[in-house]
């Protein structure tokens, strides 16, 4: 039996870890909810809804193919290495799988998890799917990492010009599996009770249809002012995908595959506006390789080192003032109020 354990990768299409797993033809699947490491993080409580609203359409997603999911409330990342090796000895786990995220917290996770399983013969098997390129791989003539943008692109670009990623092939249905579950039932109602919106949320759906069409329809009609609208708040030009590429409901392949459509999928730029929405990714691309070779960033370290020395002003009311935008100044608290009730701010307003 194999194990495709999900994290921010909520997705059956193009998903690496669960294209391995699935040629198994016994797959098992798992989220695990760490509620107390949620807080700790400060993850706000319209994301976290967003997350589970999108579980629940992968719950039903996973079923139809025959794999169920598993859903564990693990409150605390420290206790889950013991708690999954329970799991994998209760229904004979070979192989567990898993997409690479990028997190220092999340790598200690996987390092302790991986280490506990080893020692029991199960072993975990890491795939590189949040990003373009493996973590590790962009290097200039020194084999060190970039630490500027503009040389980092031009590094990818090379990349690209080579190849462009594609998407892994959608998995079949495999054969029913004969598992005593019911130990596992899960009440998405009652967790999800602390987490929801004060008002109601239209505004992320969370259905596949919703984010190929916010995809296609943006590369359609508004990639080619893409350059000149985003610099408006007041427009809307930007793509919006960001909330549904953090939680995996697409794929960054996905997205590049969308931009290179009229190519047949190779790297060829046909105006500016396709230019400046492949360089906004591959600044997405650069603060993950970012975060991986340089860890000190995920412990409150600023990225220069001389910026240590900035001296912050101990201020708590105009901290509140501008958290709830109340500062008086309007693009500001306009910004803050969007961040407030929608979980989203505008890239220039950011």
């Amino acid at each position: 039996m194999h194990l495709i354990w999900f994290r921010n990768d909520l997705r059956l299409h193009d998903h690496a870890a669960l294209w391995h797993a699935a040629q198994s033809r016994q797959c098992l699947a798992l989220v695990i909810l760490s509620p107390e490491q949620w807080q700790m993080h400060q993850d706000a409580p319209i994301k976290i809804n967003f997350y589970l609203r999108r579980l629940k359409i992968l719950k039903q997603q996973l079923e139809a193919l025959n794999i169920p999911l598993l859903i564990l409330n693990i409150p605390l990342w420290k206790d889950i290495s013991e708690q999954l090796l329970a799991l994998c000895q209760q229904f004979q786990i070979s192989t567990v799988h898993c997409n690479i995220e990028t997190g220092l917290n999340e790598q200690q996770r996987d390092q302790a998890v991986e280490q506990l399983l080893q020692q029991h013969q199960i072993s975990c098997e890491y795939y590189e799917d949040r990003t373009l390129f493996p973590l590790g791989s962009i290097r200039n003539q020194s084999q060190q990492p970039y630490q500027v943008f503009s040389a980092f692109k031009k590094k990818c670009y090379e990349r690209l010009l080579i190849d462009v990623p594609s998407c892994y092939p959608d998995i079949e249905a495999q054969p029913k599996l004969q598992l005593d579950l019911s130990q596992f039932n899960f009440n998405f109602d009652k967790f999800s009770e602390a987490y929801r919106p004060e008002t109601a949320n239209p505004y992320w759906p969370v259905e596949d249809k919703h984010a190929f069409e916010l995809l296609n329809e943006f590369i359609a009609d508004r990639l080619k002012d893409y350059k000149t609208d985003r610099d408006f708040p007041a427009i809307d030009g930007t793509s919006q995908l960001s909330p549904y590429l953090n939680i995996g409901i697409l794929s960054i392949r996905e997205c590049v595959q969308a931009l290179f459509t009229s190519s047949q999928g190779y790297f060829q730029l046909e105006d500016v506006g396709q230019q400046t929405w492949l360089d906004e990714l591959l600044w997405r691309e650069f603060y993950q390789h970012t975060l991986h070779d340089f860890p000190k960033v995920s412990r409150h370290q600023p990225f220069k080192e001389n910026t240590k020395a900035i001296e912050w002003r101990d201020a708590p009311e105009d901290l509140a003032a501008w958290q709830q935008g109340w500062t008086g100044i309007p693009i500001v608290d306009a910004g803050m109020r969007q961040l407030l009730a929608t979980g989203w701010m505008h890239n220039r307003v950011r």
